[in-house]
């Protein structure tokens, strides 16, 4: 049991469908963790979805893997409800970890994976855990998604279902409680609300590094307005890397 967030409001979840089309998908089961209650839900969504609802109301911090741009969206449109996510604090483990895309696509993903010197060839939740080594049990399984286009389960597929779901979250809580202790040194240095809604782990490393900054000299958190056209280009610093990896003795560094 992770003891800082032990009866934490924080709820790491799933959800798996019958498409991966979001505006077509419907929910046939739902995955979660719950910190609050110390336990596990793995439920199927037919004649369940009362209790989800709950679940999910009950809960003010929300974790998940990619779940901004798909589990989320799908909530919404299987409960027919817009606004049942609205002030929760959303954390997408995915946006956290990745690069942006080209264009428009991934333009929120914060990189810090990158940016802590993880280099990976892809951002899924399977090759993040072992980049990471977080699953030494090697619980990460697959299964025949084919099985999500039924309505009915015998028992033997339920079980299936429930240990390749509990898997996930599993996972999807090992990531979450990964990054939040790298970070949690920083997390010192904001605001309790800040802290409340993890900032440290939402934001970029330059927005993280202003509010600390804003916090520490008592100033207030203050963004500029941006017009189109406005923004000017500058050349970064130079920067070299180290020559050796280690070295001892009377070390003078000047930056």
């Amino acid at each position: 049991m992770y003891l800082d967030f032990k009866g934490k409001s924080i709820l790491c979840y799933d959800v798996e469908t019958d498409s991966l089309n979001i505006d077509e998908a419907k929910i046939k089961w739902f995955g979660a963790y719950s910190y609050l209650d110390d336990q596990y839900y793995l439920i199927p969504w037919k004649h369940n979805e009362k209790d989800i609802r709950q679940i999910i109301a009950r809960h003010k911090v929300l974790v998940g893997f990619n779940n901004k741009d798909y589990d989320n969206p799908i909530i919404k449109n299987n409960f027919n409800d817009e606004n049942i996510l609205d002030y929760k604090v959303i954390l997408d483990l995915l946006e956290i970890s990745a690069p942006k895309g080209g264009k428009e696509f991934g333009k929120f993903r914060k990189n810090k994976l990158v940016q802590m010197g993880y280099k990976l060839k892809n951002f899924t939740l399977k090759n993040i855990i072992e980049k990471l080594k977080l699953d030494d049990s090697g619980t990460k399984g697959d299964i025949d998604y084919t099985i999500f286009q039924k309505d009915e389960w015998t028992a033997e597929e339920i079980i299936e279902i429930k240990i390749y779901l509990k898997q996930d979250i599993e996972l999807t809580r090992k990531l979450f409680q990964w990054f939040d202790e790298q970070f949690s040194p920083l997390k010192k240095f904001l605001p309790q609300k800040d802290q409340d809604n993890f900032l440290y782990l939402k934001s970029s490393l330059s927005v993280l590094a202003y509010n600390i900054i804003c916090n520490k000299a008592g100033l207030p958190v203050e963004y500029g307005e941006k017009t189109p056209g406005s923004a000017k280009s500058y050349s970064g610093g130079h920067h070299i890397e180290a020559r050796e990896e280690i070295s001892r003795g009377n070390i003078i560094e000047v930056d």
